[in-house]
């Protein structure tokens, strides 16, 4: 456990007032009872019973200390910080509902009903789901709608039922690009978020734990009658802090950091990028920018057009503004986009495949099969017996050293075989007028096998 920036706490092992503890209501009152092993706040909603408030009850934090929070709890635009909640939902969750519940946002001034975050349960293909939402907008305060939204869907709620949940949130406060959350779930990451968390507001979110049912306000019949939630172990740091920081020492496992994504942010010229070895956001910024993998340990599975790379296990990336990729040592799949890419193969039996746009392809040492896709490529086979496609487009395909195997395809394509002994597949009549520079009678081969 780790109190390195800590700035609030609060685990109700005593008293019962919880206004005395550095909170203030929201809609219906709480209480603190004994569940499951621990001290904590009870939240309750009756759908159609006597209280106030049919939906809402929530607490928020009103203690938190300035500069970092304002009013007691406004966080600072443009901060950085931990968050950690620990709720318990009980058996009665089991009763299916159809509604929406939140039981996590963050609100901000004025920005008028939609929280710019908020972890909810809704209905997914008949049974609850946790999701999250992420709302934004760089130009103004939310009052009138928003630009940006990203809902992430965390999965069935049901192994949650009956047990402690631990929720750590690492949050970058920006209506711009340069905001950023990160979600772990029981010590697993489950959201890695680059982006707007906000809205251009005049004071910054501020935290609410509990139950929100925006349906049961009126008395439509939903499904469940009522909803309980327990929240424990309430806890805020500054950007100093860390995932041992916040999560709650009562986590069934001991509290260490999992592996904390990077950023890695390029210049605005041509920047040559590498990752740590836990999972990162890579962002190339301005430029003709690269993923260089040259010093990873096993072969990466990148597609610039999904904007992914899968090392294996958990250490997969996501690429932003990334054109190009230098790949590893060892058998790589790399896939471009629609733009120009580079795609350069080391040593390991590579697959490589351009897609649309004019890209220059190269194999590298080891046996590798290329595809060219559509636009007019240059691509390399490099070391080794490899294979060539063309694709659509005039394309320069050089067989380089080995015994290669080469496709053309459509276009008026040009071929250089190479050394060692080369065969030019003949796929058939009419797809373009192919010439090859350096045929060698006697140790390449024009194949008509195929010719249809």
């Amino acid at each position: 456990m780790s109190n390195t920036g800590l700035l609030f706490n609060a685990n109700f092992n005593s008293g019962s007032d919880i206004t005395s503890m550095g909170f203030k209501y929201s809609g219906n009152p709480s209480s603190i009872v004994n569940i499951a092993g621990q001290r904590a706040v009870e939240l309750k909603l009756d759908h159609y019973g006597s209280n106030t408030h049919k939906h809402r009850t929530e607490i928020q934090p009103n203690k938190l200390p300035s500069p970092d929070f304002s009013s007691g709890m406004f966080a600072k635009m443009g901060g950085e910080f931990w968050y950690g909640v620990r709720t318990y939902m009980p058996e009665s969750w089991n009763e299916l509902d159809r509604s929406v519940s939140i039981i996590t946002q963050w609100h901000a001034r004025p920005d008028a009903g939609n929280p710019p975050v908020a972890l909810q349960t809704r209905l997914v293909n008949g049974k609850e789901h946790f999701n999250l939402i992420i709302r934004s907008d760089p130009t103004s305060d939310g009052t009138k709608g928003f630009k940006n939204i990203d809902q992430f869907d965390l999965g069935p709620i049901y192994n949650d039922i009956g047990k402690w949940t631990d929720w750590v949130w690492r949050i970058k406060w920006s209506p711009n690009g340069d905001g950023f959350l990160q979600l772990y779930k029981d010590g697993k990451l489950v959201v890695d978020f680059k982006g707007g968390t906000c809205y251009v507001d005049t004071a910054g979110p501020y935290l609410k734990v509990g139950l929100y049912k925006f349906s049961w306000s009126s008395s439509t019949d939903t499904g469940a009658d009522s909803r309980t939630i327990y929240v424990d172990d309430v806890r805020v740091a500054d950007s100093t802090g860390s995932y041992a920081t916040v999560v709650s020492p009562n986590a069934a496992s001991a509290p260490q950091a999992p592996q904390v994504p990077g950023f890695i942010t390029g210049t605005a010229g041509d920047d040559k990028l590498s990752g740590t070895a836990g999972p990162d956001t890579i962002d190339g910024g301005a430029g003709d920018d690269f993923l260089d993998l040259t010093n990873e340990k096993s072969g990466w599975n990148i597609d610039l057009a999904t904007g992914r790379a899968d090392g294996g296990g958990t250490n997969v990336d996501r690429l932003i503004s990334i054109e190009n990729v230098i790949g590893s040592n060892f058998a790589d799949v790399l896939m471009g986009d629609a733009g120009g890419n580079k795609l350069r193969g080391l040593q390991g039996d590579d697959v490589i495949d351009g897609r649309a746009g004019d890209d220059t392809l190269a194999g590298g040492a080891g046996s590798d099969t290329i595809y060219g896709g559509q636009g007019h490529d240059l691509i390399y086979g490099g070391l080794d017996n490899d294979v060539l496609y063309g694709g659509a487009g005039n394309d320069t395909l050089y067989g380089d050293e080995g015994n290669d195997t080469i496709f053309a395809g459509l276009g008026e394509d040009v071929i250089v075989t190479g050394s060692g002994a080369d065969r030019i597949m003949v796929e058939g009549l009419g797809m373009g007028t192919d010439r090859v520079l350096d045929f060698a009678p006697g140790e390449d081969v024009i194949d008509l096998t195929i010719l249809h």
